[in-house]
């Protein structure tokens, strides 16, 4: 009896002693998952401020292209983990804002320059439409005369009638992830290589800069001052030309096209070779923990201004 006594005593401690010992090295392992997070997160934020410098040098106070350090991607090691700096131009993308602008030559000019664009990246014209109608302040249907096929925004009616239901905003964009709530805009054709949150934004100031812009976004804002239609083969030279070459001022452009689309383009004052939004995109890895800040921020030389931060 003194022996089953003892054999279970011990088999008890022996379990005791385990499930101590399990909950030690959980508490470790937590322990060391908080640890990690916070360096994590000190990569993360160092990442951003490496960005906000970068910008900060501006090499090139007349005009900001690829070239330019600030363009190429940073992976910085350190012994605590790695930090993968991304800095991209907004201003090489259309300002959805812009749309609804009041000088009416010129709204019609931003409407047919994002027509184009939806010719390239496959998005239906209705989603232009039920853009203007959710920034624009009145409760009139906007329908695109100019298109054919669904031409038709959404009001305040269609939005009431969703699950759960919302208001039109009728006011500016605020994030651009808030195109989501608008009709016609899915995941389906806002990520990816060809989503449209590759191609426009909210957070410029109109202007196109020709040194930074994507090719679907050169094509389009070239063509609506072309008498000609631009093809895919002179978006290729333009973009080719400037991996080495910047370009310091748009009269350069009169090299790729005639003279009186390049006059046109300066008369517009929708496009530009300098640039003043960017957002720097910070992601931090320390063991299995991953870190990701993406900080939209302005610059008004010599300060940097943030305008939206968002941290996962």
């Amino acid at each position: 009896m003194v022996l089953i006594f003892t054999l279970l005593m011990v088999s008890i401690l022996s379990t005791l002693t385990v499930n101590f010992s399990n909950r030690i090295n959980e508490e470790i392992s937590l322990t060391q998952s908080s640890v990690d997070y916070l360096r994590a997160s000190a990569l993360a934020y160092g990442g951003i401020n490496y960005g906000i410098a970068l910008l900060k040098k501006e090499e090139n106070p007349d005009f900001d292209w690829v070239g330019e350090d600030w363009a190429q991607v940073k992976e910085l090691t350190f012994e605590e983990g790695t930090v993968k700096i991304e800095i991209e131009d907004e201003c090489g993308k259309i300002n959805l804002n812009y749309l609804t602008e009041k000088d009416e030559k010129r709204r019609v000019a931003r409407i047919e320059q994002m027509l184009e664009l939806c010719d390239a990246i496959g998005l239906e014209y209705a989603v232009v439409a039920a853009i203007i109608d959710w920034i624009d302040a009145n409760d009139e249907l906007t329908i695109l005369s100019s298109v054919s096929g669904e031409n038709e925004g959404a009001e305040n009616d269609y939005y009431m009638e969703l699950t759960p239901p919302y208001p039109c905003k009728n006011a500016p964009i605020d994030t651009l992830e808030e195109v989501l709530m608008i009709r016609g805009v899915e995941a389906e054709n806002y990520y990816g290589e060809k989503g449209m949150s590759n191609f426009v934004t909210v957070y410029s100031d109109g202007k196109i800069n020709i040194n930074t812009a994507k090719e679907d976004v050169l094509k389009s804002t070239i063509q609506i001052f072309s008498d000609e239609t631009i093809d895919e083969t002179l978006i290729a030279s333009i973009v080719d030309y400037r991996k080495d070459n910047p370009f310091h001022d748009l009269s350069l452009l009169e090299e790729f096209l005639p003279q009186k689309t390049v006059k046109k383009m300066v008369d517009s004052k929708f496009v530009t070779v300098k640039s003043n939004f960017f957002t720097i995109e910070s992601n931090a890895t320390v063991g299995r923990i991953q870190k990701s800040i993406i900080a939209v921020v302005e610059r008004k030389y010599p300060d940097i201004i943030i305008r939206f931060w968002k941290e996962d």
